[in-house]
């Protein structure tokens, strides 16, 4: 999981390939044309979720602010977490950093939510971001703003010169990398790859992380 070289003496954004980003571009928008009744089948079971439990009651649509490439933009889900929780847990800035520890308690769960977090369907929404060049497909997890500024402060710049991915090397490891400095160990690994490989060979590399990600999906491993 160690990574050849340490990058935190760069601070800029890395420049991606055309290919990377014609890719994300086009991929993105194919799959929203396919996946868009999907969308709608989602909005409609969370909806009827509120008519039958209260506490499901609620918007469909969650927002949070992220982190990619050291800009803020507004990650946007399919809202799983029971909306009276998320009132709660908001602080006075508005933000709620420790959504993904209540999402992995049921009790925190709308019904639907239930089964759309078990296939990352939550998250499907995302395609929206890739295609305005937010994220990528493939990048380290976007994190939430106060802890990326904690890190800045650290002097580690691991999620200002990366774009966020919404799959990626750190990703695919849940549940294998033990704690912070492992997570940030695959995604210095990663961004290695970026910066030492050739274009085809990283864009294979991502395919091949892509891949992997499909198949966590159809083995409902969602936490």
């Amino acid at each position: 999981m160690s990574p050849t070289i340490k990058y935190d003496s760069y601070k800029d954004p890395i420049r991606y390939s055309i290919v990377k980003n014609i890719f994300d571009k086009i991929f993105s928008f194919l799959l929203i044309l396919f996946l868009s009744p999907l969308f709608l089948v989602i909005a409609i079971l969370l909806k009827c979720s509120g008519w039958i439990w209260k506490e499901d009651q609620g918007p469909i649509l969650y927002f949070e602010d992220r982190i990619s490439e050291g800009k803020v933009f507004r990650l946007i889900k399919f809202r799983i977490i029971q909306y009276s929780i998320l009132k709660e847990m908001r602080n006075k800035q508005g933000r709620i950093n420790k959504i993904k520890d209540m999402e992995r308690d049921d009790k925190n769960v709308t019904h639907v939510g239930r089964y759309l977090k078990k296939y990352y369907l939550d998250e499907i929404l995302q395609l929206i971001h890739i295609l305005k060049g937010e994220i990528s497909f493939v990048g380290p997890r976007p994190w939430p703003v106060d802890d990326y500024n904690e890190e800045i402060k650290q002097g580690i710049y691991r999620k200002k010169i990366m774009k966020a991915g919404l799959t990626g090397w750190t990703q695919i490891h849940k549940g294998i990398y033990k704690n912070l400095e492992e997570e940030r160990a695959l995604d210095y690994e990663y961004i290695d790859r970026i910066l030492t490989q050739s274009v085809w060979k990283s864009f294979l590399y991502d395919i091949g992380i892509m891949f992997s990600s499909v198949k966590t999906v159809f083995r409902a491993e969602g936490l």
